[in-house]
């Protein structure tokens, strides 16, 4: 069985890997209003192609790790409270 400190780091990738799988598939619709010429226009490809992709390809897959980590490590993580308290005994011994 995997360990449970593993798992995150496990999810992470297999979410890189499938974002890799859909890389092409993430397109947005060209549109051309003022008739401009170039590159862009002779392949119609959509300049913001490359920034959605970037845009899923990195906040997916930190996204998932940060609620990852706020979710499954949150019952971890003592609470304000008994942290005082427990620096309070610490202090009076």
């Amino acid at each position: 069985m995997f360990s449970s400190k593993l798992l995150p780091f496990i999810l992470t990738a297999l979410i890189i890997t499938i974002n890799t799988v859909i890389w092409s598939k993430i397109n947005s619709p060209y549109v051309n209003s003022e008739d401009v010429r170039g590159a862009y226009s002779l392949n119609n490809y959509s300049p913001y192609n490359d920034t959605l992709r970037f845009i899923i390809y990195i906040f997916t897959p930190l996204i998932f790790f940060f609620i990852y980590n706020v979710l499954i490590k949150y019952k971890k993580i003592p609470s304000f409270q008994n942290l005082l308290k427990t620096l309070q005994l610490s202090d009076n011994n």
